[in-house]
């Protein structure tokens, strides 16, 4: 990168900044390299010091070339019949702000349309920067008021740098369920994720790949999504699950963690997405996940201090089979019985 910068103008805030010998950064540590040939392209994650912040750890996240999958979802994104379903979040008096709008038809928006009327807040991208093809950095500066994703540092090229955030289920929160204060951590983070949920619902987006990597934590415990891979718009996703391709079971309509049905009559893939964010945290975090090597780990409300009615109701909660009235009335069970536990183990809680 900074090659690329000392050779010709490369794009970014940050550049200088970084490619600096005083500034620069330090103690540069691998997370994930995702290696090109797979249906998400390349990418690559490292955390690292920047000198010129006193030292402030920060994560670096590049967006190389892209994959299959991405160039379907570019290819949605680009259609202008599309934007009408995706309701912009930005006020009108911005949007009446033309010096704002960019050329729909000429920029790739990755997923997130309306983007262009945000680049208010962050020096603009041209549409030729290889971040534009980037859903996870879009997200980022599209709900950067949200607070709901990783806050954003600057970018240099096709790298962008955000705030640092610690896996919000490590080895500390999960590996000891026999304790009361493990108990007490977990039903918090159990708390705040159900907090993070809302939020994300009330943007109308779909979390379709969920991981315990997924969520982060800030140095004041908020809890964040992390990795932004697969947090996709409703109407995208529902887009993906009835394209109509052919099918001759569930499996195929499905888009990862987004559940969808196959259509018994067409044998064609015609159904929007059946389950939630929340059925789908239930399913693979509450619950239990799986791990490379082992069947299933107990999930994050699953210990020896679990409750046989909180237990039933998490399963209750993973069944997307349910109404959308049942399903709203489990979630605000479930809300309701883990904030009146959460409040019951507060002294066990530490600081």
């Amino acid at each position: 990168m900074c090659f690329d910068y000392g050779q010709k103008p490369l794009h970014g805030d940050l550049c200088p900044i970084i490619c600096s010998a005083k500034t620069g950064v330090e103690s540069v540590s691998c997370v994930r390299s995702q290696r090109a040939g797979g249906a998400r392209g390349s990418k690559s994650i490292f955390t690292a010091k920047l000198r010129a912040g006193g030292g402030t750890t920060v994560m670096f996240k590049s967006f190389n070339l892209l994959g299959p999958l991405d160039q379907e979802i570019l290819s949605w994104a680009q259609n202008e019949k599309n934007v009408a379903s995706v309701p912009s979040p930005v006020s009108d008096p911005i949007a009446r702000d033309t010096s704002l709008l960019l050329n729909f038809s000429n920029i790739h928006f990755s997923c997130i349309l309306h983007l262009q009327l945000c680049f208010f807040r962050q020096p603009r991208l041209n549409r030729s920067d290889p971040l534009m093809h980037d859903n996870s950095y879009l997200l980022i500066r599209y709900y950067a008021d949200r607070d709901i994703f990783p806050q954003l540092v600057g970018y240099c090229g096709q790298f962008y740098v955000t705030e640092h955030l610690h896996s919000a289920l490590d080895s500390e929160v999960i590996d000891d369920s026999s304790t009361m204060e493990s108990w007490a951590k977990r039903v918090h983070l159990a708390v705040e994720l159900l907090q993070l949920i809302e939020l994300i619902d009330q943007e109308n987006l779909l979390m379709c790949q969920v991981t315990p990597s997924m969520f982060g934590l800030t140095a004041s415990g908020k809890v964040k999504i992390m990795d932004l891979d697969l947090t996709l718009p409703k109407a995208l996703v529902n887009s993906l699950t009835s394209s109509g391709k052919s099918c001759s079971s569930d499996y195929d309509c499905s888009f990862y963690d987004c559940k969808s049905t196959c259509s018994l009559e067409a044998n064609k893939c015609i159904f929007p997405v059946i389950n939630t964010n929340l059925q789908i945290v239930c399913e693979k975090i509450f619950l239990g996940w799986s791990m490379p090597g082992r069947l299933l780990v107990p999930g994050l409300l699953m210990s020896v201090h679990t409750p046989m009615s909180l237990a039933s109701l998490l399963r209750q909660c993973a069944h997307y089979s349910h109404s959308q009235e049942i399903a709203a009335h489990i979630a605000t069970r479930l809300s309701d019985t883990l904030a009146e536990i959460d409040n019951t183990l507060e002294q066990h809680r530490t600081p």
